[in-house]
């Protein structure tokens, strides 16, 4: 037999709904929905999120019209209160029983959730799914979060905005409930000025159509979608082309019902203006698109997104050009007094605002930049032309922030600092430094290309982490106002890509910054010192070293491919006094990445080489001092001018010396030989950087230490030695092996399995 399944429709009629927050609203509907049908036994079909700016809507497909008959567990009493002492059911057990409608000869004894006790096997008849959804869906949409709520008319609410209708169907039945003060129907409305009147929705199948044909798109992806052929068919009748945003389709699409593409012009004579202001003036202010011909100049042409089409449309198109017109006129006016003030006076404003709460102000912060990029410009090595056009650009790059464009439009800044550098003659390294050094600005974005640009980068990131670790505003959960994490992957990648930054260390950089804060000695609005590590939640919070490594371990992972375990691997070298080059540990990172494909390198990582690693742990938790013994302190307390040629008594812990002479066993000169032939290859492949060479030279021990290590039955027993003089001889061998390449990575934590 068939089931009866019906779609299920959930329309929620409002007033506009920000464009920023009514995907998320819609998509947070669809997920609730969908878990509580799921919670309540009823199996569906797909499900569809839809929104415009006055509606969020779910449909779902094919749910069953009730729920199925099944069996349930009912627990009663335990057995010792459920029997008497001659095993009769007792007045509990007969009472629990009749409250379910049965006989006490029923019972059945079960593991319930609190022991041993009686139950009873009840059958539960399914219910009409139109009851189960009626008593559900309020609770759902009092569940729903946004980013701001409010009330409305005797106090109703809270919810994003006030809600005027709610259209809820399951099939052709309305689902009956009262959610805030509005009572369910069948009812939607069409467009608001186009198709204003309510009207019946005949049921969930027909409701996107029914709406289309009142001139309302319900599914943001075809809106974009014709917004896209509407700018494809006025690119091609104009010859122009749009400068195309997503994120402005994503915006327009959901602030509109109907979307309707128009052109409209501006003034030839704001061409003047930089091209950066035009555009973020249509784009982000008007959400607005821009048009560049041919050869990429942009035209005085732009594209209106509009949400009604009227009768007549010319005078849509004077409305808005006025509007830009009037924001037009603002930005040249704060151009030419830009101009004539010049970056160089901006920058004497610079100690009236503010960079963080007790972190000084941006006059602060540009001194400390200054510092930072002097002491980048030595440690990289530049050359003398590179570090006088760092510390200029160091010292203009906050200029613009007091400049009158960048008030208005906080977008372009460094954009527009770059253009006051051109005007006062800066070099193009200054400016194009002044330019880039905001970059990336956001995910996937460019990073500076230049050295001077770049370090200018590096140094501004380094010094905000820093100072704000410094002053406690460290993000916490999902809160990061700074966008410092943001940043910390911007820095780590600009030194990853960038071959003149790309020896530094991040402990050198933290040294730098914390040079830096030396100059706010004095300073009235700088804290001088570091607050206590302590979260809002009274836990230590994150230092800023563990802060940089866990974005070390995002980029290794997602942007090189590498295992969570590789990473884990090199990260303790990232800080710490035997720190590398983030550029350097991505190298090694994935040169073991590369090398794990090889499954004979696995198996020799797996089975002789972490051996050797516990093996020497071992030993140190067990004989701590095994070290001293055989070290240079304790050969130098040992040996006399006389004595110092006996070989009982030399230093084992050195690297560079030979010992093949002290040993009497072949398995132990064997690996001794093989130590001193790699560790001349190891020592080359690592100056040149070639980790799959160190790795192929670590792979070559395979042999020796399989051999010397044994199988339980053969090679040379270490720990179990009795001699305490041979024992710790074979110990500081395989010391001198792991020690070989210990500087690599910690290869204890990488998973072979």
């Amino acid at each position: 037999m068939t089931m009866d399944c019906r779609d299920f429709l959930l329309e929620i009629g409002t007033e506009e709904i920000p464009a920023r927050m009514v995907a998320r609203a819609a998509a947070d509907l669809e997920v609730l929905l969908v878990a509580s049908l799921d919670a309540a036994g009823l199996s569906h079909g797909p499900s569809e999120a839809l929104f415009t700016p006055r509606r969020i809507a779910v449909v779902v497909k094919d749910v069953p019209a009730s729920q199925a008959d099944r069996e349930e567990i009912a627990y009663g009493p335990s057995v010792a209160m459920a029997k008497t002492a001659d095993g009769s059911w007792s007045p509990a057990a007969a009472g629990f029983a009749r409250g379910k409608g049965r006989q006490a000869d029923d019972l059945v004894e079960v593991d319930g959730p609190k022991g041993r006790v009686v139950a009873l096997k009840v059958a539960v008849h399914g219910r009409r799914t139109l009851e189960v959804l009626a008593e559900t869906v309020p609770g759902l949409l009092a569940q729903l979060k946004f980013p701001k709520s409010m009330r409305w008319a005797d106090g109703r609410g809270p919810f994003v905005r006030p809600i005027h209708w709610i259209c809820c169907l399951f099939g052709d039945e309305v689902v009956d409930f009262r959610f805030i003060g509005i009572q369910s129907g069948r009812e939607s409305t069409g467009h608001r000025f186009m198709a204003g009147d309510a009207f019946t929705v005949a049921s969930p199948a027909g409701y996107v159509d029914q709406l289309r044909e009142r001139h309302v798109i319900v599914r943001a992806s075809e809106r974009v979608s014709m917004i896209r052929e509407q700018m494809d068919r006025v690119e091609t009748e104009t010859g122009l082309k749009f400068i195309r945003n997503d994120d402005l389709f994503d915006e327009i699409s959901n602030i509109v019902e109907l979307p309707i593409l128009i052109t409209c012009e501006f003034d030839r004579d704001f061409l003047r203006l930089p091209v950066e202001v035009l555009t973020t003036a249509m784009a982000a202010h008007q959400r607005y698109f821009a048009m560049q011909d041919a050869d990429g100049r942009l035209s005085c042409t732009f594209g209106v997104v509009c949400n009604n089409r009227a009768r007549d449309m010319a005078v849509v198109a004077r409305g808005n050009q006025r509007v830009l017109a009037a924001r037009l006129y603002d930005c040249r006016f704060f151009w030419e007094h830009d101009l004539a003030t010049g970056l160089e006076k901006m920058g004497e404003r610079l100690d009236g605002r503010l960079f963080l709460k007790d972190a000084g102000t941006m006059h602060d912060k540009m001194r400390r930049i200054v510092r930072i990029s002097e002491d980048i410009a030595k440690a990289a090595g530049f050359d003398r032309e590179v570090r006088k056009d760092l510390v200029r650009a160091a010292e203009l790059c906050k200029n613009d922030l007091m400049s009158s464009v960048v008030c208005e439009l906080p977008e372009v800044q460094g954009i527009m600092g770059s253009y006051y550098a051109a005007a006062a003659g800066e070099s193009p390294a200054v400016v194009n430094a002044v330019r880039d050094h905001y970059q990336p600005r956001f995910a996937g974005d460019r990073l500076p290309g230049a050295d001077v640009a770049a370090a200018l980068a590096l140094a501004d990131r380094v010094d905000s982490i820093a100072t704000c670790f410094h002053v406690g505003a460290i993000p916490t959960g999902s809160r990061d106002p700074l966008a410092l994490r943001r940043q910390a992957i911007a820095a780590l990648r600009i030194m990853i890509s960038n071959a003149s930054l790309s020896r530094l260390t991040i402990p050198q950089l933290l040294d730098m910054a914390a040079d830096a804060r030396g100059l706010m000695d004095g300073a009235k609005s700088f804290m001088a010192g570091a607050v206590a590590r302590v979260s809002g939640k009274g836990k230590d919070a994150a230092t800023v070293e563990e802060f940089l490594s866990e974005r070390f371990r995002g980029i290794l992972t997602d942007e090189y491919g590498v295992g969570q375990d590789v990473a884990n691997a090199v990260l303790p070298f990232l800080c710490g006094e035997s720190a590398a080059s983030p550029a350097d540990l991505v190298s090694r990172a994935t040169a073991i990445r590369d090398a794990l494909a090889d499954e004979s390198f696995r198996q020799f990582l797996d089975n002789v080489f972490k051996r050797v690693g516990n093996l020497v742990r071992k030993a140190d938790e067990e004989i701590p001092d095994w070290r001293d013994e055989v070290g240079p302190a304790k050969a130098m307390e040992k040996i006399g001018a006389f004595l110092a040629q006996k070989k009982t008594h030399r230093n084992l812990l050195d690297l560079d010396e030979d010992y093949t002479d002290t040993f009497e066993s072949p398995l132990e000169k064997d690996l001794e030989l093989c130590r001193i032939a790699g560790a001349v290859q190891c020592a080359n492949a690592r100056e040149r950087h070639d980790y799959t060479g160190v790795l192929k030279v670590m792979a070559s021990f395979e042999g020796p230490l399989a051999r010397f290590i044994g199988s339980g039955k053969d090679g040379v027993p270490v720990l179990l030695e009795k001699d305490e003089q041979k024992k710790f001889a074979r110990l500081a061998l395989l010391d001198r092996v792991f020690s070989q390449f210990n500087w690599f990575a910690d290869f204890s934590r990488i998973s072979t399995r």
